[in-house]
């Protein structure tokens, strides 16, 4: 969920290792372990005696260091003198178990194992770093590992005194209509770019799309958006909408730019070409397999899900399965602009098909999640929500502030984890005040600790 806003290249002052951690936290029969990478940024720490620390968290992809060397927690480590670790999260980048993305081996993927991992390499880090309790531990994340920043104030707050969240979906929802309702909300938005003629457009051009599903015309579909092949079942035409559709959430999502220079706007001009929407869509995805540098389209369900069973995204795809849902549906009924015709059947059967997962067990495990972590209602730490009115993962998360100790920030015009990325040039207005109360929060964290003790 989250797209690098740091640079790539390795930092000369972060350091990289690895902890033996147990494949399974919670069963005593199971011996095996795995080796979790781990980033240490030490630069700025005012030392064992008083320094606060950073557990900057991993979430669904690789944790390199140039991301851990990156963005607001860099300059609130440098304001502060903390010490940083970014552990990466079990089953991704270089944390991955022996036999790798098994079915056998993800038996031992969750947030609760991930958790568990956390809780692990804070002992750890504590011994190696002569670390005591004047040294106090603020967690860190963005989009699921946000969620999982709570988490672990919910969870392990003997551990844990206060924990950043940036656009974290803390409840679990398989259905996730609200994702494009957002997505809609903010291609209308004329201040981030957006238009009631672009979304108009849009609109327009994806009930064409629909008329043609629905009228059994595949092969003009075949013909304008270059498939490799026609339509054969319900499957495919829902692989075609969601790879159809991903350009537009994308640039919704990771929205950057002010005003007319935003990814949003650059849509929208493509989206408003000329009179005809649905001859804008053809030309705007043609564009998009050009710059991806691709051939036809393949929309085949079997392809698809042969190769996500190849691909390090698995094991997402299973966390999803088997805890959270999250599908981006647009169902007959939603503010969604795209066809209505995108519903659970895809993501449900690929459940059934690659992990053995019922429709019921999504559900069930989805509830289960929620009820175990307190969904969008958390209690048990002191946890700031950031979040943006740009981002459709806001629609999952806490908006207003729930107590004294559940507080939260909502950031006018910014998108998924922008918060994350700092000070910069081209802001939203209301970003740099928002950078500043969260520092304000932190240092007030560390400064009621340290009187604790």
């Amino acid at each position: 969920m989250m797209e690098g806003w740091y640079r790539d290249d390795p930092p000369a002052n972060v350091t990289t290792s690895y902890i033996e951690q147990p494949l399974d936290h919670f069963d005593p029969l199971v011996d095996k372990t795995y080796q979790q990478r781990y980033h240490v940024i030490d630069a700025y720490w005012h030392g064992a005696d008083r320094g606060p620390v950073f557990l900057y968290i991993g979430g669904e992809g690789p944790l390199d260091a140039g991301e851990v060397n990156s963005g607001h927690h860099l300059e609130m480590a440098k304001k502060y003198g903390a010490l940083i670790f970014g552990v990466e999260h079990r089953f991704y980048g270089d944390s991955v178990p022996k036999g790798g993305l098994t079915n056998e081996n993800l038996e031992h993927l969750s947030s609760q194992q991930a958790l568990a991992d956390l809780a692990s390499f804070i002992g750890f880090a504590t011994s190696q770093y002569h670390l005591s309790d004047s040294n106090v531990w603020i967690s860190i994340g963005g989009s699921y590992p946000g969620s999982l920043s709570a988490w672990m104030s919910i969870k392990f707050h003997h551990l844990i005194y206060g924990s950043l969240a940036s656009s974290a979906p803390v409840r679990a929802q398989v259905d996730f209509q609200g994702y494009n309702d957002v997505v809609n909300a903010s291609l209308s938005n004329s201040e981030a770019g957006g238009s009631a003629e672009c979304i108009g457009n849009v609109t327009a051009a994806f009930a064409k799309v629909d008329e043609l599903i629905t009228s059994k015309q595949s092969s003009q579909l075949q013909k304008d958006f270059n498939l490799c092949q026609n339509l054969t079942n319900n499957l495919d035409a829902e692989t075609f909408l969601s790879t159809l559709q991903d350009p537009f959430m994308s640039s919704v999502q990771y929205n950057r730019g002010l005003g007319n220079e935003s990814w949003i706007a650059g849509v929208c001009k493509e989206m408003m070409a000329t009179s005809d929407p649905y001859q804008n869509l053809i030309k705007f995805f043609n564009h998009v397999q050009i710059s991806l540098n691709l051939g036809c389209m393949d929309v085949s369900y079997e392809t698809y899900r042969k190769e996500l069973e190849q691909d390090p995204i698995k094991a997402w795809i299973y966390q999803t399965c088997t805890q959270f849902g999250y599908y981006q549906t647009c169902e007959v009924g939603s503010q969604c602009p795209f066809s209505h015709g995108l519903d659970l059947t895809r993501d449900l059967t690929f459940c059934k098909d690659a992990f053995g997962v019922s429709e019921k067990s999504v559900f069930q495990q989805a509830n289960f999640t929620n009820d175990y972590y307190g969904s969008d209602k958390p209690k048990g730490g002191r946890i700031l929500f950031i979040n943006g009115s740009i981002d459709p993962w806001h629609s999952l998360s806490v908006l207003k502030s729930l107590g004294e100790n559940e507080t939260a920030i909502f950031i006018d015009g910014t998108s998924h984890c922008q918060d994350m990325g700092g000070h910069g040039e081209d802001m939203p207005p209301a970003l740099g005040p928002a950078l500043d109360k969260i520092e304000l929060t932190v240092g007030n964290w560390i400064a009621e600790a340290l009187q604790k003790k």
